[in-house]
């Protein structure tokens, strides 16, 4: 898997601005509704779209700068560990 910086084609010290530009010009080149039945074209605008939506967060862009590739897989490691708090949080209120 390529990292996401890769992928868009710029370097990690890319100005927010000129990254939301790239974004912006991908997802318009391989849009779904520009490229009809274009499923090379859908795969590269699902995936940008998904990276974008990382880098173009201050937070997650810099937690994925720590984490690289390993940032997809933090994540879900974070949402099972909030998940397993609430259930334990739920039991605990239930036997005051």
């Amino acid at each position: 898997m390529k990292n996401y910086y890769e992928l868009l084609g710029v370097s990690p010290d890319i100005s927010d601005k000129d990254l939301r530009k790239k974004i912006q010009q991908i997802l318009r080149d391989n849009h779904p509704d520009i490229n009809p039945g274009d499923e090379k074209k859908e795969k590269i605008y699902k995936a940008v779209s998904y990276a974008g939506s990382i880098l173009s967060n201050p937070e997650k862009r810099k937690e994925y700068d720590k984490l690289g590739i390993g940032y997809k897989n933090n994540m879900k490691n974070r949402s099972k560990e909030k998940e397993n708090a609430g259930n334990r949080m739920e039991e605990r209120l239930r036997g005051i």
